[in-house]
């Protein structure tokens, strides 16, 4: 599975505990639930950006991102084809 950047979770984490945190600074909610609270938004959104990214940007092998083609075996003249039988269509 493909990573998330730490940095992208922890600010949307940020962004959806932000009514917990704002409650925290001002004193109407002890520390220690606002900061469940963002523990929680941080592994949810972990997961929820590890999904989003998996399934709109999947990863490609690394043969077709560089344009490489697959090639197992080189054919020789010895063993490209039998005989009568052209290697392509172009080499009649």
């Amino acid at each position: 599975m493909s990573s998330t950047n730490p940095i992208v979770v922890l600010a949307a984490a940020t962004i959806v505990a932000s009514p917990a945190l704002w409650l925290a600074m001002d004193g109407s909610l002890p520390p220690d639930v606002a900061m469940t609270r963002y523990l929680l938004a941080t592994a949810i959104c972990w997961v929820a950006l590890t999904v989003v990214r998996t399934f709109a940007w999947p990863d490609v092998p690394r043969a077709e991102a560089a344009g490489e083609a697959a090639i197992t075996e080189i054919p020789t003249p010895d063993t490209a084809s039998a005989p009568g039988h052209p290697i392509s269509p172009d080499a009649a």
